[in-house]
């Protein structure tokens, strides 16, 4: 296992080249945390889209709910991660799909953080990783998933960075930050805009704001959103009226 962290970001893509250019994109499989800010998870999506991955998925945890107050799906962004693209394509598989996969379709896999350890099914999770020519891992703790993988990327925590996320009723809010990290130590926006610049061959930087009015952009239900109409009480979205229905492919618990 290989840690790297800061500037040495870009030698581990170096060392991964060769095993990211060998597999066919079928065989790459990317796996979200719903903990990502909808800024960070838009970049990581322009990333797979750069990679032509096709397996993506959010791991969040399901459990029980109701039809009033009790939401299923316990992650505050699995619903932002979605709307942000971080989701099978239609010729792709979701999480089941890629834990179960026969032997050789899943190659190499991307994790974000580790929530996929806490949700996914161990034993079959195990024998996924086990599987896999490659594997990384983006993480703020050294987890047991961490442990079995070829290189670990560390990150920040939820205090240490800004964004937004969307909460599953469609209420956009603000996250401030409330402590300062290492001035070397990336969030998980900057090393997919590191990883990014590297694939696409220019740079690109990561500033929570700029990248809010890329979504603006990109994303209709999120179309002239700014950090301003955001405010202080959140946005609702157009269709928060009706929360979105649950993904198909969240884990339950």
């Amino acid at each position: 296992m290989l840690v790297s962290t800061g500037g040495f970001i870009e030698y581990v893509l170096t060392q991964g080249r060769a095993a990211v250019e060998q597999y066919i994109q079928e065989s790459v499989a990317a796996v979200a945390s719903p903990h990502l800010t909808n800024e960070e998870s838009f970049r990581f999506a322009q990333m797979l889209r750069i990679l032509d991955a096709v397996n993506v998925d959010v791991a969040a945890v399901a459990g029980t709910g109701d039809d009033l107050l009790i939401k299923a799906e316990k992650a505050a962004n699995a619903r932002g991660a979605r709307d942000m693209g971080l989701r099978p394509a239609p010729d792709g598989v979701g999480l089941p799909g890629m834990l179960e996969a026969p032997n050789g379709r899943i190659r190499a896999f991307y994790i974000c953080a580790s929530d996929l350890w806490g949700t996914a099914d161990r034993p079959l999770l195990q024998k996924a990783i086990a599987r896999a020519e490659y594997v990384i891992v983006q993480d703020i703790f050294r987890s047991p998933l961490a442990e079995r993988t070829h290189v670990v990327l560390p990150s920040l925590t939820f205090a240490e960075k800004k964004g937004t996320f969307t909460s599953f009723a469609g209420r956009v809010q603000r996250l401030r930050q409330a402590i300062q990290p290492p001035a070397d130590q990336p969030n998980d926006g900057e090393i997919f805009s590191r990883i990014l610049s590297w694939l696409a061959g220019r740079r690109w930087s990561f500033d929570p704001e700029s990248v809010l009015e890329e979504i603006a952009l990109s994303v209709p239900a999120y179309a002239g959103l700014t950090y301003d109409r955001v405010g202080r009480l959140g946005y609702a979205l157009p269709d928060s009226g009706a929360a979105e229905a649950e993904s198909p492919h969240a884990v339950c618990t």
